[in-house]
């Protein structure tokens, strides 16, 4: 069985989402939806790992990293590894530079 991995990274950047949605919305609903959006559409991966699209890398990358969009302004970026277990590295928000991505997962 497919097991799910959040890395330290990654939760705190959940945590992060979920803060900064309740700020800037000042509604703990919208921002609990959101947050339970992120980890609903995780754990459909344990059923469909390779559902998201393959990130384009440099060659100093080894794994095959995935981001799969989950809302408008949010992705998981992850990989499955050798035992295919799915390991989120990190919850991205796509306004961001995109080489700050790159840097992450380096």
């Amino acid at each position: 069985m497919t097991n799910i991995v959040w890395t330290q990274s990654a939760l705190q950047t959940l945590e992060l989402v979920y803060l900064q949605t309740l700020q800037y919305t000042k509604n703990e609903r919208i921002a609990a939806k959101l947050h339970n959006k992120l980890i609903k559409e995780a754990e459909m991966l344990r059923t469909f790992p390779n559902a998201g699209n393959i990130l384009n890398t440099s060659e100093r990358v080894t794994l095959c990293y995935r981001a799969l969009v989950v809302d408008t302004n949010y992705k998981l970026i992850y990989y499955a590894d050798a035992n295919k277990d799915v390991i989120i590295v990190t919850v991205w928000d796509v306004r961001q530079n995109p080489d700050k991505l790159t840097k992450t997962i380096e």
